[in-house]
């Protein structure tokens, strides 16, 4: 998928579009703590212009009101939603813990936590999902045009690594990125 580029650089490719296929990553260190010298300690961080931000934000209200429409996102969910927060389990949870104890019951929660969520994210297994959930093909198409076929170089003190192809994941930092790893982890 290739958008006007909106500002001068040399991510423009010949004809002076952006090459969303191709992303540069940039290495930022995270945790001010934390020993620089392990990769682990990074984060990739990708730069769009500002028209491929917008258009990711329409690509996402569209899929978000589709899955809304098809009661496809549970109730319950508050992750990746629109006035919700993670505040809302909180209160949740503690309203039925305090249900059980008043009714002498016992209470059981169980947390998730998937470390490196977005970077395992099977695309394979996404484009399945998103089916299941009868997402339009041309939706499906255009959010696939971000994952498909991309190449990613890693930039770290001015060195550029070579073209990687990535076997998992989505993009981090994008509002579509939270939206399917969500779709990833939802069963019908």
């Amino acid at each position: 998928m290739n958008f006007e580029n909106d500002y001068t650089g040399e991510d423009a490719n010949a004809n002076g579009y952006l090459d969303y296929n191709e992303i540069v990553l940039t290495a930022v260190h995270i945790g001010h703590y934390k020993n620089n010298q392990e990769p682990i300690n990074y984060r990739p961080i990708s730069l769009l212009p500002t028209l491929g931000k917008t258009f990711e934000k329409l690509l996402n209200i569209t899929l978000t009101n589709f899955l809304e429409q098809n009661k496809s996102i549970d109730l319950e969910q508050s992750g990746f939603r629109q006035n919700r927060t993670t505040l809302d389990n909180i209160i949740r949870a503690v309203e039925i813990g305090k249900q059980a104890i008043n009714a002498k019951n016992a209470c059981l929660m169980v947390a998730l936590y998937i470390k490196k969520a977005f970077d395992t994210v099977s695309i394979e297994g996404l484009k399945y999902r998103l089916q299941e959930h009868n997402i339009p093909n041309i939706l499906i198409r255009w959010l696939f045009s971000y994952l498909d076929n991309r190449e990613i170089k890693i930039i770290y003190e001015n060195v550029i690594t070579s073209s990687l192809q990535p076997l998992a994941g989505v993009p981090q930092g994008s509002c579509l990125s939270a939206r399917k790893l969500s779709i990833s982890l939802i069963y019908k």
